[in-house]
Order: C-alpha cells, then sequence, then structure tokens
C-alpha cells in the first residue's frame, strides 16, 4: 500500500502528527509513504532548512538513504511539475495531516484534497472545517481527529474493496460536477 503526502517543504513538520498513525500501520501492512515536496525550505529568507533531516528526524530509521543496505518505509520525491501528476496516480492513499491546534492551518482551504480527488485519490485528512465540508457533500467520511480514528480510515480504506470503491466512485463523481473542462469554460461563459 503506497500512502502519498504532496506539500511545500515548509508543512512537512505536520507529518508529526502522522508518526504514530504510521507506526501502526507498519505493523498491520506493507506500507510506505511517499513524500513529495522540496529538498529545502527557507526560514526568514536566510536559512535553508534541510527536508531530508527533518524526515529523519520525524520518522527516524524508518527513512533510510540507501535503499540497498536498509529497509525503507518512507520514499522522498523532489517536487517538479512534469512528474508530481505520476507519483500521486501511483500510490493508493493520500494523507493531508493538519495541526488543527494552530488556528493558521484549520483556516486551510479544500484546494489539497480537490487536487488528491483530481488525480483519483482517495484522501483521509485532519478534521478542518473545510475538509468536513467537502465530506459531507460527498457523504463519506475522511476527516479524523485522533490516531485511532486515522488507523481505522485507512485500515477500512486497504480492507474494504466495497468502501474504497464507493469513496472513489463519489470523488469522481463530484469533481465530474464541479471541476470538470465543462464546468471550468462554463464559468468562462
Amino acid at each position: 500500500i503506497k500512502l502519498v503526502w504532496e506539500g511545500r517543504s515548509e508543512n512537512l513538520i505536520n507529518l508529526r502528527l502522522f508518526k504514530p498513525v504510521f507506526d501502526r500501520l507498519i505493523d498491520i501492512y506493507n506500507i510506505e509513504l511517499h513524500i513529495v515536496s522540496d529538498l529545502s525550505y527557507p526560514l526568514l529568507n536566510r536559512i535553508n532548512f534541510s527536508s531530508i533531516k527533518l524526515i529523519k528526524n520525524i520518522f527516524g530509521s524508518l527513512y533510510q538513504e540507501n535503499t540497498t543496505q536498509k529497509k525503507s518505509y518512507i520514499f522522498f520525491h523532489q517536487w517538479n511539475k512534469d512528474i508530481v501528476s505520476n507519483i500521486l496516480k501511483s500510490c493508493d492513499l493520500a494523507i493531508v495531516p493538519l495541526d488543527i491546534s494552530n488556528k493558521f492551518l484549520f483556516g486551510k482551504s479544500m484546494n489539497k484534497v480537490i487536487l488528491m480527488w483530481k488525480n483519483n485519490l482517495p484522501v483521509v485528512s485532519s478534521n478542518i472545517d473545510s475538509y468536513q465540508k467537502l465530506s459531507n457533500e460527498i457523504n463519506h467520511p475522511f476527516c479524523c481527529s485522533n490516531t485511532n480514528e486515522w488507523v481505522d480510515t485507512i485500515s477500512k480504506l486497504i480492507e474494504n474493496d466495497d468502501f474504497r470503491e464507493i469513496y472513489i466512485k463519489k470523488i469522481k463523481d463530484f469533481i465530474t460536477i464541479n471541476y470538470s473542462k465543462e464546468k471550468f469554460v462554463k464559468q468562462w461563459d
């Protein structure tokens, strides 16, 4: 099972929230986490911090740079507009963990989820208002508030083909109705 997280390198810190979930999932499933981001991120426009160092700090030995010598559960892909969609489509499920105690992140738009849905990826996310609104619109639960909910939701998507297929059908319908090329052109008309 290939999970994917995609985003700006400054937001990699949110993967700390997902670490306890991932620890439980790797005990149950043959699972990988693919991270698509930039190699570094700036602080105060003076210093660049290494994304790889942060990933190592968060995941410890689960991330290995030399995968021929040691098993790695975490794989890093440098963000590139020409390949990001291919990476997303090669994965099974997208995750969007957010620190909901950070009021700035709590107001995040629904764009990330829609991007993943446009790539036919089911999403499991933190429970913020914009994501909960999408969950309500498609009438399918994908927002989580704690580690147990994350593990249960991801496990259900892995183990229950019907649940997964229903979710994928709902996201395809939602994208077709709200974000298709025809809908975009109609907005301009």
